[in-house]
Parts: C-alpha cells; sequence; structure tokens
C-alpha cells in the first residue's frame, strides 16, 4: 500500500506519525537534516532515531527527560560502505518506496538563498 508523505509543516511529526501502523509512531526514523526534537516527535515509544545529516545546524535543543521517557536509540551514522548502499538499493528496489517530498528548487545562482532556507527550517525534502 503506498502512503503518501507527510507535508513539511511545524506539525509534520504528528502528521507523519498517524501514517504509521495504529498511529503509534514509527519503529525507525531517518534523520538527515538535524531536526532531532521533531524526528522524535515521529517514533513509537522505543524507537530508533538515526541521524545522517546536520545541514539544519550543528547543535541541537532536546528535551532529555521525553527523551529517556521514551526509552529511544539514538544512532549516529554516515552514508556507510559502498556494500552498505547496495544493500540500501536492493532493498528500496524490493519495496514500494514513495519519493522523497520536493518542497522547492533553486537555480544555482541562487544557492546562498537556498541554503538560507533550508537552515531557517521552511523546507521540506532537498532543494537542487
Amino acid at each position: 500500500m503506498r502512503r503518501r508523505p507527510a507535508t513539511g509543516g511545524p506539525e509534520w511529526p504528528e502528521s507523519a506519525r498517524r501514517l504509521s501502523p495504529g498511529g503509534r509512531g514509527f519503529d525507525v526514523v531517518l534523520d538527515p537534516v538535524g531536526r532531532w526534537p521533531e524526528s522524535l516527535r515521529a517514533l513509537r515509544p522505543g524507537g530508533r532515531l538515526v541521524v545522517l545529516g546536520a545541514s539544519a545546524g550543528e547543535q541541537v535543543p532536546l528535551d532529555v527527560r521525553r527523551f529517556y521517557f521514551g526509552q529511544y536509540d539514538l544512532l549516529g551514522t554516515t552514508m556507510g560502505s559502498l556494500r552498505d548502499f547496495r544493500g540500501l538499493l536492493a532493498l528500496m528496489d524490493r519495496h514500494d518506496v514513495a519519493p522523497p517530498v520536493i518542497d522547492r528548487t533553486f537555480p544555482l545562482a541562487r544557492a546562498a538563498e537556498a541554503h538560507a532556507y533550508l537552515e531557517g527550517g521552511g523546507g521540506s525534502g532537498r532543494s537542487s
């Protein structure tokens, strides 16, 4: 069953969570931009947040009590090895994976504006 991706407003974690089985939240959330507080809101209790980027900033404010009461698992990672990447591609080939939401695009001449937009937290998806 193909599910529509959540939109990028401030309530995106709750929108995404409603798409999870029973609305409980997801087992795993991949955060490629460093929006930990929002990503944690989409997790089920005991879920894992995998952080693989920090374009939204190098520091993240986090409610530590909510984190440990939620019994979340936090994993920081890079893209991994070529073998890992092949495994990811194989997984995506075997399953129906919705494409990412592209909030907006910027021409190269407006790269500074695109970076400001991402750093301001206004976008979802990736800008090119």
